[in-house]
């Protein structure tokens, strides 16, 4: 399933997969999208979003917005937006979400 949620005027969409915990949250590399998960299993839900500027999510992006800070914090609001579960990070060249929020991580 497709959601799309909307964060600081610009829109993401967001693959979700499955049910129960653990709950993962798959993120892309620079080049990348959702698509790049399609061929991985996930026990329990995957939550995948488009990062700003990739795939569904809107592309026309203000340069700003490509900050690391900025960028931590709408992926902050956007796993919140889904669930306030702890989550499991998977991800290749992607930001250090872990850094601001590591005590709402699990395991």
């Amino acid at each position: 399933m497709i959601k799309h949620i909307t964060i600081t005027g610009y829109d993401y969409a967001v693959e979700l997969r499955g049910s129960g915990r653990p709950i993962w949250v798959a993120l892309h590399g620079f080049l990348g999208s959702a698509a790049d998960f399609a061929e991985i299993t996930f026990p329990g839900t995957v939550i995948i979003p488009n990062l700003l500027g990739f795939a569904q999510t809107d592309q026309l992006v203000a340069a700003k917005r490509f900050t690391a800070e900025q960028q931590v914090a709408d992926l902050h609001t956007l796993i919140h937006a889904i669930t306030d579960e702890p989550v499991r990070l998977l991800g290749y060249s992607c930001l250090l979400y872990t850094s601001d929020a590591a005590d709402e991580l699990d395991g």
